[in-house]
């Protein structure tokens, strides 16, 4: 959301309890003593005219801003128009989530600490500690605002489950405010439009990206062309945005100038372009998304002084860092170094250095939770990535250091030591040692290709987005993969994508290597001509690195047949030449049947197998209760297939929410799923079946279902025997596996790539190997398990270059063949190279289907000379 309008030192915004806040305050994080006092005073001072001012418990300078508060409070009685207490806007936060009573009592010392009488503001510093923690303390926070010790409450650092988890409690107290890191260079869109969305204004704490891009040239461009200085341009930017930003600064100077924002505006394309400019660039710690923490290292923590918590998140990233790779690279004095680096007071020094010896002498890498859920570089904070000596190995033989010297590439590093640590708990480098050189050069693409695309829309006026192709591995066939037009589309995304789609494709047995490709572009909202104009631009570029022969793109998400339709078309006029460039094409013009249904079919078919072989033959599909996320062409087709065989879908979803059947007895029926479907080629949420004027609103009735806003579907259909993720990638968490598990799951299978997060995959696959008398849950990731659209894919490639076209029932056919030989091949390979403690244990699916993939792709390799 992006607003107009003047803003000044006096503009305000409404809390959602009525109360009024300043749009722009003062922070004072790193600020103590008089240097506190001093910058408070200079920013209340007539020439500055600051009103809020944003401190902290863990910050320890409540009682310097309060201080000096009063002290100007004192010389403004007698005038005209004097300031009083209630023209003053204090925040302060808890510094640790422990108790009820533990948090009252320091509300009571903020209080006392800053001699303001009451705080206008308290927000619960970060969501650490755990659901029942955070909720205590939100329960603290609400009856202090009862009795009137603070006037509004709100959180910090908290990201959009965690809020969620808030909301779903239906506090007494509405949460004001969520502060976080935002600025130009860390947009976090998803979770500020959340917090919009739900009534909770966005605080923007280092609004001015401390000042690490005030020499980007963009910045650098916009501040000359507004005349303003790029501290102004940020502080404007968030306020467009309709965020409180909080820029902090010691100097009388910079306090006056960073709030003097009213003499300009920035236009809307210049706002995108500042958009643009997002590298999720963290200036400091980042509690948002970081893991839980080990309970040995809550224990000691909690017998400090908690004010130094940041310091030892650092500390113990680097504890951690270091233990798993022996000290690799590291000497004393760098540990010295990096510590000195991170510490925020000049005593939390000393204390790291003792606490860093106190931890190593005292065993603390003997830690079970160590052990068993240490993923190094996931832990390290990303305000450290790319400024630490990294160690050349991170796990034995070195089998994860093609990464070491890459930027932080989250989504393919996950996909990648996916297949890494499941090759490394099997047996396969034991039997077949050579292998390891295989993993290292297959995990480099052969070739990326990246490109601008120079498009006009409909207002005539120019748009420019990135183009990317990543040919990662032709050892077995043609490059083969999708293209997806998304905002969110980045080089690790493709590289994730297309890494697993090198195993997938040789899973189908078919001869295609594996690529991705795609756009930053966002076709919703887009005329068909605006569409028509990128496919054209983005063809242009694209074709001159893709053939028959060569590499064979398909649809992803934003790409259906209207836009393969366009790219195929320019392509043909490009080339003078037809040929089958493209797989997801018309049925007129090449295209094959059961395409658009293959990928959720085949899952479903490859499900069938998983329940015929747990069940020794006894159960199907019938009767069973089936969770899909999604309700694109994977989970429409998938839940269509289900409710053949018998089973009860009960419930689709997508990015603003999930459609549920409310009772246990009900499912969807196909004459719904078709009307979900024409609604979604209209480009309408799920939630507008149920406005008044809908078309769909008499077949969808609330007796039967009910839309649950901002929520996935795991954890709100009661029992379920079958869960198919078929929206995007890590869409099921730990805490939701462990919910599907109670919910008494017995198979999980990905119509999505990289449907689970690793933490969730563990869970399911620790489930699998603690149980043994067929209560388990059986996980199968989706290499394996929706490869139907690629070996639909690959059928059509071969229909093209036959010049034939196969009936309905030979294409599906040959599909049910190929998920079969999925399954049984996974199923095999698991039995031959991971450990199994037998009695009744299944095989993992997970495993078995990384090695098998993996080893045919390291065999043709090898014959071709790419290693040996």
């Amino acid at each position: 959301m992006t607003t107009s309008g003047t803003y000044s030192l006096s503009s305000t915004i409404k809390l959602a309890n009525g109360k009024l806040m300043p749009r722009v305050q003062l922070g004072v994080y790193l600020t103590s003593g008089r240097e506190t006092e001093a910058a408070v005073k200079n920013a209340l001072e007539r020439q500055a005219g600051y009103r809020g001012f944003d401190s902290a418990q863990m910050y320890h300078n409540e009682k310097e801003v309060g201080r000096s508060i009063l002290r100007f409070l004192e010389s403004e009685k007698g005038k005209p128009d004097g300031l009083t207490r209630e023209d003053i806007f204090f925040t302060s936060k808890l510094a640790s989530n422990v108790s009820y009573d533990a948090t009252r009592q320091s509300i009571k010392k903020s209080i006392q600490a800053s001699g303001l009488g009451y705080i206008d503001l308290f927000l619960i510093h970060s969501p650490y500690g755990g659901k029942a923690k955070r909720l205590e303390c939100w329960r603290a926070l609400e009856d202090a605002y009862k009795d009137e010790e603070i006037r509004a409450v709100g959180v910090s650092n908290y990201g959009i489950k965690h809020l969620q988890e808030l909301l779903a409690t239906n506090p007494k107290v509405f949460p004001a405010v969520n502060q976080i890191e935002v600025h130009p260079f860390n947009t976090r869109t998803e979770i500020a439009e959340f917090c919009q969305e739900n009534g909770i204004v966005v605080e923007a704490y280092a609004p001015l990206a401390r000042a690490y891009r005030f020499r980007h040239p963009t910045i650098v461009s916009l501040a000359k062309k507004y005349g303003c200085t790029p501290a102004q341009l940020m502080v404007r930017w968030s306020l467009q945005h309709g965020y409180v930003p909080l820029p902090k600064s010691v100097k009388k100077d910079r306090i006056v100038a960073n709030a003097q924002v009213e003499g300009f505006e920035i236009d809307s394309a210049d706002m995108d372009t500042m958009d643009g400019l997002d590298e999720y660039l963290v200036t400091d710690w980042d509690p948002v998304d970081r893991h839980e923490w080990s309970p040995l290292c809550i224990k000691y923590i909690t017998t400090y002084d908690t004010y130094c918590a940041y310091s030892l998140y650092t500390v113990f990233c680097l504890i951690w860092w270091r233990i798993c790779t022996n000290g690799y690279g590291w000497t004393d004095k760098d540990m010295h170094a990096i510590i000195r680096s991170q510490a925020l007071y000049p005593r939390d020094h000393l204390f790291c250095m003792s606490f860093c010896i106190k931890i190593l002498n005292q065993n603390f890498a003997r830690d079970p939770w160590i052990q068993t859920q240490l993923r190094p570089s996931a832990y390290l904070p990303s305000f450290l990535v790319g400024r630490l000596p990294v160690p050349g190995a991170l796990l034995p033989h070195n089998t994860t250091s093609t990464m070491s010297n890459l930027p932080s590439e989250p989504e393919f590093e996950q996909a990648y030591k996916e297949l890494a640590s499941t090759i490394e708990n099997s047996s396969l480098f034991q039997k077949h040692p050579e292998y390891r050189k295989a993993l290292k050069v297959a995990s480099i693409p052969e070739r990326i290709i990246q490109f601008r695309v120079v498009w006009e829309d409909d207002k005539g006026e120019l748009q420019v987005n990135r183009g990317y192709r990543v040919q990662f591995n032709s050892a077995l066939g043609p490059y083969k993969g999708g293209l997806r037009f998304h905002p969110s589309v980045n080089l690790s995304i493709l590289k994730f994508l297309g890494f697993e789609q090198i195993f997938k494709n040789a899973l189908t047995g078919l001869n295609m290597g594996g690529g991705k490709g795609g756009a930053d572009f966002d076709p919703k909202g887009k005329s068909d001509n605006e569409i028509r104009k990128f496919c054209v631009s983005f063809m242009t570029e694209l074709s001159r690195h893709i053939g028959a022969d060569t590499d064979v793109p398909a649809g992803d998400i934003g790409v259906s047949g209207r836009e393969i339709g366009y790219l195929f078309g320019q392509y043909k006029k490009l080339r003078n030449q037809w040929e089958g460039v493209l797989t997801g094409k018309g049925l007129s013009w090449g295209g094959s049947l059961i395409r658009p249904e293959a990928t959720g079919y085949g899952l479903v078919y490859y499900v069938e197998h998983m329940i015929n072989y747990a069940s020794k033959g006894k159960e199907s599909f019938a009767g069973k209760r089936v969770v899909v996320s999604g309700s694109g062409n994977v989970a429409q087709y998938a839940a269509l297939k289900v409710i053949e065989l018998g089973g009860k879908v009960v419930s689709l979803s997508d990015s603003k929410g999930s459609l549920v059947v409310a009772n246990e007895t009900d499912g969807f029926t196909p004459e719904e799923i078709y009307a979900i479907a024409d609604l979604k080629v209209a480009r309408r949420q799920l939630s507008s079946i149920f406005s008044e004027d809908a078309a769909e609103a008499k077949l969808f009735s609330a007796e039967k279902f009910k839309y649950i806003e901002n929520v996935r579907p795991w954890l709100h259909v009661g029992k379920v025997d079958v869960a198919l993720p078929c929206a995007t990638q890590n869409e099921i968490s730990g805490e939701e596996a462990k919910g599907l598990i109670d919910a008494g799951v017995k198979f999980v299978a990905e119509g999505s790539n990289m449907g689970s997060t690793q933490e969730a995959i563990d869970i399911f696959e620790a489930d699998r190997t603690s149980k043994t008398d067929g209560s388990s849950v059986w996980y199968a990731p989706g290499k394996a398990a929706n490869l139907g659209g690629v070996a639909v894919s690959g059928l059509e490639m071969a229909q093209n270059s036959a010049r034939l076209s196969w009936t309905r029932e030979e294409v599906d056919a040959k599909l049910k063949d190929i998920m079969k030989a999925s399954f049984e091949n996974g199923f095999e390979t698991a039995k031959e190279f991971v450990p199994s403690s037998g009695n009744g244990e299944l095989p993992s699916l997970v495993a078995g289907s990384n090695i098998a993939g993996f080893m045919k792709v390291a065999a043709a390799m090898k014959d071709q000379g790419d290693w040996w």
